[in-house]
């Protein structure tokens, strides 16, 4: 799942040498594995990923805001525009973006297994 993350990931442009992009990679496998995170990001999804970096969940939500406001300026209003199926440039907020992607993220995986298991039938 990890490498179908940073997959999605690279339709973007993002500083991937931080910390805050393996927050918003946490983020998104978390999702795409327990939709409980959907319910309350604060409560939940930020407060997870902060006790496996030993910070705080305030921390990992500034990191993560602050990491899309910078992909936003770096990355192409027309990349954006057809990867969330806009049709007027907007900024996802950072729960929008994480659930998109997680959302893309899970069909993908779905498509690859289901291509797997006829391919297998087909054998």
């Amino acid at each position: 799942m990890y490498n179908q993350v940073v997959i999605e990931l690279g339709y973007f442009k993002f500083h991937r040498n931080c910390l805050a992009y393996e927050y918003l990679i946490d983020a998104i496998i978390l999702v795409c594995k327990d939709k409980k995170y959907l319910k309350n990001f604060k409560k939940l999804l930020y407060v997870d990923i902060a006790k496996k970096y030993n910070t705080k969940p305030e921390n990992v939500l500034w990191s993560i805001s602050k990491l899309l406001r910078i992909m936003y300026i770096n990355t192409d209003e027309k990349i954006i525009k057809q990867y969330f199926k806009l049709y007027y440039y907007e900024r996802p907020s950072v729960k929008a973006f994480i659930m998109y992607v997680s959302k893309r993220v899970e069909q993908k995986l779905f498509d690859k297994s289901t291509k797997q298991k006829k391919l297998t039938k087909i054998s």
